[in-house]
């Protein structure tokens, strides 16, 4: 993989391009495929910025639970949207798009190459004026699960669980609706968003056109990956991590409703001992995953990388930029 695709191809550079013309290279992916690193590795051979889309990694303090790049990749490339909010501010996949557009507009300014690499698909489809009401796909497993809790919970406790989770929503839905009480809740459950906060991306100019690649496993091969990770958290101290937050915030924040934190406050109030928070993490991440896989079938890559079992970053990365040197130029 050449150190500058311009130079290697001879072709006009994409720096010279007008803005409106060139492409954003997107990278997607459910979590524990590889991203950051795959990202790192191609970034460093376009002279690359890298976009974070992740709705927790930008929150700072949760950079072991969310499984935010490390202090090694990010000395190494610049990152954009990494632990640069409290986790108890608010912030909205529309608010992200408009950020995000005024930061592709001041790298590409600078005549650098930048890379959105995330696997938010919220977050992705609002950058680039594909966030229709709010609404994610469909999602039948994780809703049928959510209306079996509710019945065992009873519906009124259910609204509650909404009004303590987003009052804003709980609100303007009556606790007989049952339909939108579970709605507002897959749709947290799904992006990790609020329904409060959730409008479509700004529309006051075109968005940035784009290439995006996708990349995937074999789910065995993901949830080994997950469970060895799930194990790592631990030992690289989430524990401390959320005693610390819990220290500092309230544990009812949104930001905290996420996998990884949930499982390790019940830990700490006594409810599950320290390997059963671990399976629950695991388990709760391969849901995740599935999850992220079903936002991204709707909203389809140009490409999609499968990644197998030993492949290192910088193998994909060169597949990535192979397609990247000849996707570019066609656009």
């Amino acid at each position: 993989m050449p150190v500058n695709k311009d130079s290697a191809t001879g072709a006009e550079p994409l720096s010279s391009m007008h803005s409106e013309q060139r492409p954003v290279l997107v990278i997607s992916g459910p979590t524990a495929v590889g991203k950051s690193d795959v990202a790192v590795k191609l970034a460093e051979a376009l002279h690359a910025e890298i976009l974070g889309a992740d709705s927790r990694q930008i929150y700072r303090g949760m950079e072991i639970g969310t499984a935010a790049p490390e202090t090694a990749l990010l000395e190494r490339v610049p990152h954009h949207f990494i632990s640069e909010r409290e986790p108890d501010e608010d912030y909205s996949a529309g608010q992200y798009a408009r950020d995000c557009r005024s930061r592709i507009e001041h790298i590409w300014q600078k005549g650098r190459e930048l890379i959105l690499c995330g696997g938010s698909g919220m977050y992705i489809e609002a950058v680039f004026g594909m966030l229709h009401s709010g609404a994610g796909p469909a999602d039948t497993e994780l809703r049928q699960r959510l209306y079996r809790e509710a019945e065992a919970r009873g519906w009124m406790e259910t609204w509650k669980l909404l009004r303590t989770v987003d009052h804003i929503s709980a609100e303007k839905i009556a606790p007989a609706d049952r339909k939108r009480i579970i709605r507002a809740l897959e749709i947290v459950e799904q992006s990790g968003q609020l329904p409060s906060e959730l409008f479509s991306a700004p529309t006051e100019a075109d968005p940035p056109l784009r290439i995006h690649y996708h990349l995937d496993m074999e789910r065995n091969i993901l949830n080994d990956r997950i469970a060895l990770r799930s194990r790592q958290m631990i030992e690289k101290g989430l524990v401390k991590e959320v005693e610390t937050l819990l220290n500092r915030y309230p544990r009812e924040l949104n930001a905290f409703q996420t996998v990884g934190y949930t499982e390790i406050m019940q830990y700490l109030d006594g409810e599950l001992d320290l390997e059963a928070a671990i399976e629950w993490i695991s388990t709760h991440t391969r849901q995740y995953a599935k999850r992220q896989r079903t936002w991204f079938r709707k909203f389809r890559a140009d490409r999609q990388f499968m990644r197998p079992a030993g492949e290192n970053a910088s193998v994909t990365a060169e597949r990535i930029w192979e397609a990247w040197s000849v996707d570019s130029r066609n656009s």
